[in-house]
């Protein structure tokens, strides 16, 4: 029971008064999308080979998810940031019953690919609506965890999804998973809705006090020039970080296959990168709300790209299994960390702006990676992994540089003094510096 328990107060988020129950049901409904996505995913190819579909075909309708998802990021963040929060998440939760429903009644190439690019808007409009979520209902200084359980719900839907559309596949056949899929979506619409009606709409549900901007707050020097460098680096920051899954996606169980390793092993190396990450994320992300956000965010996607970089040279399938581990660590500092730092750059640069480049700096990734990934594998199954090391390590340091601006460090302080009639009182210099506003 004691275990329980604390494992419970691991997933404890600080909020604004009255959003507890928008920002759980948020929560829940990413539970669900994820584990109806992951859950039906397996499942696809099975259903267009009982339909005679070739295998140039199959990839296609499979690419189709992530080409909804790119080209619906813009359409996603403009509902989500000007639709009030329970519309969206019923249309999102609409759109995933009806991308199930037409899956499992379609019989068309066309129609397949059409109910993938409907599935890959859904999965737009979940990310996007749990950002603006988050900055509405949580405080700046809390959104590292915030981010972090949100991070553990999909990672725990991605666990429960296949593991139960298994069972039920067993027992039916593959298009019923499909059906199941669309009447829990369904279902959902009419528990999720009353939970986050709000009469407010847009990001600005909640001012934030200048003071709770985060741990690695500065003070704002008045211009763009900053924040848009910063919105420049979690943009790359975002786009490595997805680079790498993409990457992983099209290599990863090839390569373990290369060096000896069975179905068994290979779902093993998966759920082994799910287990760690569940119970990181959440302290990772309160971790994220007491350090610097921009350290823990490049020091996650350095490790991510470095790992990638070394599993070449490893042929021992336990040490291949370790780096699983560590890969979940990594990402569980690096996501959170700039998923709050995207929050609070919407808060000063739009989030319409912000949002929208993240969700399309992520999806861009991811679709790079694919396919990028799938045409080095011609190359050897280790080339993806390396490719995607390198490039991830040069973002790093391009956003690091861009994160800590070392230019300005170098600029020397001015000598000018001040005379004792025209100094600033202490008192009033340190209400200055605890109300600028933080860079994150």
């Amino acid at each position: 029971m004691n275990i329980v328990t604390r494992f419970l107060s691991l997933w404890r988020v600080e909020v604004h008064a009255g959003q507890a129950r928008r920002f759980w049901a948020m929560v829940g409904v990413n539970l669900l999308v994820t584990a109806v996505s992951y859950g039906t995913a397996p499942f696809i190819p099975l259903v267009l080979d009982a339909d005679g579909a070739t295998g140039a075909e199959i990839g296609i309708v499979i690419a189709c998810l992530a080409i909804g998802q790119l080209l619906g990021q813009v359409p996603a963040v403009w509902l989500a940031t000007r639709v009030r929060l329970h519309w969206v998440v019923a249309f999102t939760l609409a759109v995933e019953a009806i991308a199930a429903l037409g899956f499992a009644l379609s019989h068309s190439f066309l129609l397949f690919c059409a109910t993938r690019l409907v599935a890959g808007f859904g999965k737009a409009l979940v990310s996007q609506s749990s950002r603006v979520c988050v900055t509405q209902c949580v405080p700046s200084g809390a959104r590292g965890k915030a981010f972090g359980v949100l991070g553990g719900a999909g990672i725990m839907g991605i666990m429960i999804g296949p593991a139960a559309a298994g069972v039920i596949v067993a027992l039916s056949d593959a298009r019923t998973i499909f059906l199941l899929c669309a009447v829990v979506s369904a279902v959902a619409i009419g528990i999720a809705v009353p939970i986050t009606r709000t009469t407010l709409r847009g990001v600005a549900l909640v001012e934030d006090e200048p003071e709770s901007d985060g741990p690695d707050a500065s003070a704002h020097d008045g211009t763009r020039r900053r924040p848009s460098l910063l919105l420049t680096g979690i943009l790359i920051e975002v786009f490595a970080a997805a680079l790498l899954i993409g990457m992983f996606h099209s290599a990863w169980s090839l390569f373990l296959s290369e060096r000896g390793a069975g179905p068994e092993v290979i779902g093993l190396a998966w759920s082994i990168f799910a287990l760690p990450y569940l119970f990181l994320a959440p302290l990772a992300g309160s971790l994220s709300d007491r350090v610097n956000r921009k350290t823990m965010a490049l020091l996650g996607t350095f490790v991510s790209a470095s790992t990638a970089l070394i599993y070449p040279e490893l042929t021992w399938l336990p040490l291949l299994l370790m780096g699983e581990v560590i890969e979940a660590i990594a990402g569980a500092l690096s996501e959170p960390a700039l998923d709050a730092m995207a929050s609070d750059a919407s808060e000063r640069e739009g989030a319409a702006k912000v949002f929208g480049l993240i969700g399309v700096g992520e999806s861009t990734g991811q679709l790079v990676g694919m396919i990028g990934g799938g045409l080095l594998l011609a190359f050897g199954t280790e080339v993806p992994l390396r490719a995607g090391g390198l490039v991830a390590m040069g973002c790093c340091a391009i956003a690091a540089v861009l994160f800590f601006q070392p230019w300005r460090r170098r600029a020397k302080p001015s000598t000018t003094r001040v005379s004792s009639s025209d100094s600033v009182p202490s008192s009033v210099s340190a209400t200055k510096s605890a109300a600028a506003v933080g860079d994150q």
